[in-house]
């Protein structure tokens, strides 16, 4: 995987630096951002913020490929 320079996303409730993790799933990628400091976490693909259980979903379907 490339790295490419982002500017760190600052959390929504404690306006502190979160960490990006890129997921790669059935080609498609999936981004966790999460805070450190206040637990925030929230998952997005293509501009959109996505549900745990849906990621959940999409790795259980996938691994069962």
């Amino acid at each position: 995987m490339k790295r490419t320079d982002v500017q760190p996303t600052k959390c929504a409730k404690c306006e502190r630096a979160m960490v990006s993790l890129n997921l790669e799933i059935d080609a498609e990628l999936r981004t966790l951002h999460s805070c450190s400091h206040c637990d925030l976490r929230i998952w997005e693909a293509a501009g959109e913020t996505l549900s745990l259980e849906g990621v959940l979903d999409e790795i259980a379907d996938s691994s069962a490929r």
